[in-house]
């Protein structure tokens, strides 16, 4: 009998040792808030530029506090002595910052 007594206790130790480590692993242990934190309002810009001018165009969006996230060409098709070569003419320019506060 008392190795049925000590089954029994081994499973209940074991269940209540489960059900706790799966309670705090899904707590919350955030602050007072009581919320989700909000990411930041961004706004974004887009630019097209020539390919001799892309340098100088990421520098200034640096300067004036954008994060340039990607840069896209635009490719022309050249056909030069039967060879097709594809050549950026071009870039879409994306950036984005934190919206000034009103």
């Amino acid at each position: 009998m008392s190795n049925v007594i000590r089954s029994k206790r081994a499973w209940i130790f074991a269940t209540a040792l489960l059900l706790g480590t799966a309670s705090l692993a899904f707590a919350q242990f955030g602050g007072t808030s009581g919320g989700v934190p909000r990411s930041p309002q961004l706004e974004f810009t887009q630019q097209e530029v020539q390919a001799e001018a892309l340098v100088k165009t990421c520098n200034d969006l640096s300067k004036d506090g954008w994060d340039v996230f990607q840069v896209l060409p635009i490719w022309k098709i050249l056909n030069q002595n039967g060879e097709n070569e594809l050549v950026p003419t071009r870039f879409q320019i994306l950036g984005r910052r934190p919206l000034a506060a009103k």
